[in-house]
């Protein structure tokens, strides 16, 4: 088994972008509304704000412990109007009694870093270049060109992300079978709309999949990137050599944080796994922190 070192990635990105700020003399901001008691939710909270201070990004947050969506809509109104803010976002999962998409569609989408107002989304699935993309979808695309580029290396490191790796991730991904297990609008839709745009084959599974036709599709899967929070949905006896494993899942128990990925017994399998929680989390927060950079400067030009 082969491990994707998403914190080693995660600490490339970061180290570019605080030689950005530094060298353009920049300053952006990041503002995180956090609403409710997710506990997923606070552990990338508590990351995003840490990392974006180290990086030379001042990061504001907003908590609720309990609001309305006529509440939320004007911090957004707020945020949008305010010219110190490069960027924000909105913690999702909201609690039940908030109107989301609403919420969403009143995000700016020149702030919008987490690339979820239905613009932004519109936009992706247009193939257009000027608006910002899910960081979660982007850090998927980041662990595989880090699977296309040392496929057949034997000597696994962390290197600057090039034009070269974009070529690479399109040749990796040309004529695979791709299955994505989450159709959530913050990873699963906008992942699918990236994906469509390489020569693969996107297929979407979701927790209305029946098991049997689900073990089959992993099975049949070049590719299985998977998005539940469900533990141990993947184990050593669904999987075999050749495939890619990307875990997006998340979960906490009083023993440790996992993924969807049961990785016992996979050590001696020819495969390719992202661990949780140094794989696609980390990677996640640093291109949500790429997105703030990217619309500081887009908004000051």
């Amino acid at each position: 088994m082969k491990i994707v070192p998403g914190d080693k990635l995660a600490q490339e990105i970061k180290q570019k972008l605080k030689d950005t700020i530094q060298t353009e003399e920049i300053h952006p901001k990041l503002v995180i509304i956090y609403a409710g008691e997710n506990e997923a939710s606070r552990i990338y909270v508590d990351k995003k704000i840490a990392w974006a201070k180290e990086v030379g990004i001042s990061a504001e947050l907003i908590r609720l412990t309990q609001t309305t969506t006529e509440e939320l809509l004007k911090i957004t109104k707020t945020l949008n109007e305010d010219a110190e803010t490069s960027g924000y976002i909105l913690q999702l999962p909201l609690p039940s009694n908030i109107d989301t998409y609403k919420v969403l569609e009143n995000i700016s989408p020149k702030k919008d870093v987490d690339g979820l107002n239905p613009i932004s989304i519109g936009k992706l699935y247009h193939n257009q270049k000027d608006h910002l993309i899910s960081a979660t979808a982007l850090a998927v695309l980041e662990c595989l060109k880090y699977v296309a580029k040392y496929q057949d290396d034997n000597q696994y490191s962390v290197d600057e992300i090039t034009q070269e790796a974009d070529e690479l991730l399109a040749e990796f991904l040309n004529e695979k079978n791709i299955l994505l297990i989450n159709h959530s609008i913050l990873v699963g839709k906008p992942l699918t709309a990236l994906l469509l745009q390489y020569k693969c084959t996107v297929t979407i599974a979701h927790k209305f999949t029946k098991p049997d036709r689900l073990g089959k599709l992993i099975n049949d899967s070049d590719i299985i990137i998977s998005a539940t929070g469900q533990s141990g949905l993947i184990n050593k006896d669904m999987v075999h050599d050749g495939q890619v494993l990307i875990d997006v899942g998340i979960n906490k128990s009083a023993q440790k944080i996992g993924g969807d990925v049961d990785a016992k017994g996979m050590e001696n399998l020819d495969i390719w796994l992202t661990p949780v929680p140094d794989g696609v989390g980390p990677v996640t927060v640093a291109m949500l922190l790429n997105n703030t950079v990217k619309a500081h400067i887009k908004g000051v030009v």
